[in-house]
């Protein structure tokens, strides 16, 4: 038992330290993304604040988003916005005024002005939205890590109440052994002690016959008639009067041992039997009829053996099958052990190597910007640079242009 009971609560450390080690590996490479987003975030923010100036020149990276821009802005109605800003804003307005018109026209520095900042605001909804994105998934992946849990705990739960019913068989069947030997036990000495009494009985007959045949021997020997008639009628009486009581006592014992007869029949008067051996026989008659026939108790035997052998293929069959679970459990338990340790792995490294390549191209961008010189109107090369960098050519999308006033 204690051996079983090991076993349980090795299998249930085990399934812990799984658990906890999914978990850490789980907190582990999301604290690590969650690192990199965030110095991802970090340099493109400090990118963008290298730009203090609203109206700055556009850069080659922004040229189609500003033409696009430039369609659907229209200057007019900023207005009252214009002037409010110039009243307000002490850098703008200094800068205005130093700018416009030598450097650019009016129109110019008001399309780049309010192109940056839709470009400041879209970033702000995008960062909102991977952070709104990135909050879901934490809350996903901690409600998975809670239904495992749960799930586990049921588990451990249901492997408890399976040990306890076997316990219950077991228990219960050792209690049927039990009493299956006290009831054998108690019949062998019930039939030993009928016997004995009967046994009894004709040893002290017997050896009442014998006491007459040897008086009536001795009379014989004596030579005398009158002693021989004499004990002849003495022998004689003594055979009426015996052979009365054997009658009286053949008939009180049919009597009693009839299966009608529910009370102690009337004691005959002989020397045979007294009142203490007819209450004796009464009440081994009565254990008799409580305790059932030979045949039944027989049958009764055989009922509880194949009872017993019943509960034994039972518990033979449960064992086979938590042997078989324990093992399928320790199997699972590895296997999933292993797994997730490898998935989680390679989760993280494919994470980590994704961020890594978007720093490069990052510190690419940042090493292209720091050499970058103002674009000219028309740029003949647009489409071999498309070309070059397919994914900076496909990243536009324009459908909300019209959207921002």
């Amino acid at each position: 038992m204690w051996l079983y009971e090991a076993a349980n609560s090795a299998a249930k450390q085990a399934k812990e330290r799984v658990a906890q080690v999914q978990e850490k590996v789980t907190e582990k490479a999301s604290i690590i993304v969650a690192q990199v987003q965030d110095e991802a975030q970090t340099l493109l923010n400090s990118m963008s604040l290298q730009q203090q100036n609203p109206v700055d020149d556009i850069i080659f990276e922004e040229l189609d988003d500003y033409k696009d821009f430039q369609d659907v802005f229209d200057l007019d109605d900023k207005t009252e916005e214009v002037a409010e800003i110039l009243k307000e804003d002490t850098y703008i307005s200094d800068l205005h005024t130093a700018i416009v018109p030598e450097q650019l026209s009016y129109k110019e520095f008001w399309t780049r002005y309010y192109f940056r900042q839709f470009t400041r605001q879209r970033e702000e909804e995008e960062q909102a939205k991977r952070e709104e994105v990135r909050r879901l998934q934490l809350q996903k992946e901690k409600e998975a890590r809670e239904e495992r849990e749960r799930e586990a705990r049921a588990a451990y739960a249901a492997r408890m109440e399976e040990e306890r019913l076997a316990a219950e068989a077991a228990e219960d069947l050792a209690m049927w052994k039990e009493q299956v030997d006290h009831l054998q036990q108690v019949i062998r000495s019930l039939e030993a002690g009928e016997q004995q009494k009967f046994q009894a009985l004709c040893d002290d007959y017997e050896a009442k016959m014998a006491q007459v045949t040897l008086q009536i021997d001795d009379a014989k020997a004596s030579g005398y008639e009158e002693g021989i008639a004499e004990s002849e009628q003495i022998v004689a009486k003594l055979r009426a009067e015996t052979s009365q009581e054997h009658a009286e006592v053949t008939a009180f014992l049919r009597h009693l041992v009839a299966p009608g007869t529910t009370t102690l029949p009337e004691l005959p008067v002989t020397s045979l039997l007294d009142m203490e051996l007819a209450q004796q026989l009464w009440a081994l008659r009565s254990g008799a009829a409580t305790v059932t026939s030979d045949e039944t108790h027989t049958k009764e035997l055989d009922l509880w053996k194949a009872r017993a052998m019943k509960m034994k293929k039972l518990k033979d069959e449960a064992d086979a099958e938590v042997a078989a679970a324990k093992a399928a459990v320790a199997t699972a338990e590895a296997t999933a052990f292993a797994a997730g340790e490898a998935a989680a792995k390679a989760a993280a490294a494919a994470q980590i190597a994704a961020l890594e390549q978007a720093l490069a191209a990052q510190s690419a961008q940042l090493q292209a910007l720091g050499g970058a010189t103002p674009l000219p109107t028309e740029l003949p090369d647009a489409a071999a640079s498309d070309a070059k960098n397919p994914s900076e050519a496909k990243e536009s999308s324009r459908d909300d242009w019209g959207e921002w006033d």
